[in-house]
């Protein structure tokens, strides 16, 4: 299966499993618009998709804790390109230390407002923004 002609957006894709999924996608051909909390971290994995020989790679950050984050970064895709195909919702932070009880308050709360709101969040955003980009091209 190949993705060309594709445009495909990945979050978390500064590390592990979605800089992996970012690689991968770019060498079947798609267009990928990556995010990571951090824009160095995105970036390293832009450049390394890059040395890859694929062109057709972006980075930006995108902290899925915050909503404002998460507009910013759909709009910025957003005037890059007309719509996405795919969204992969690869983002959540996660609980560090040996157990829940090492965990504060906080961190409880950014691990799951990241994977359950910045989730919906960003699913929300990129459907706005495609579809008003849609409407305004009518």
């Amino acid at each position: 299966m190949r993705f060309d002609n594709h445009r495909v957006v990945v979050t978390a894709a500064g590390r592990d499993f979605g800089r992996t999924l970012a690689i991968r996608l770019a060498d079947l051909g798609a267009e990928v618009f990556l995010s990571a909390r951090g824009l160095d971290a995105a970036e390293r994995v832009r450049d390394e998709i890059r040395g890859r020989g694929h062109e057709r790679v972006h980075a930006f950050a995108c902290d899925l804790t915050d909503p404002a984050s998460i507009r910013a970064f759909a709009s910025a895709v957003a005037g890059l390109t007309d719509c996405v195909d795919l969204l992969i919702n690869n983002g959540s932070r996660w609980l560090e230390g040996p157990d829940l009880l090492s965990a504060t308050d906080t961190d409880v709360v950014d691990t799951i407002t990241s994977g359950a709101t910045g989730t919906v969040l960003t699913v929300k955003n990129f459907l706005l923004s495609c579809s008003t980009r849609t409407s305004r091209m009518s």
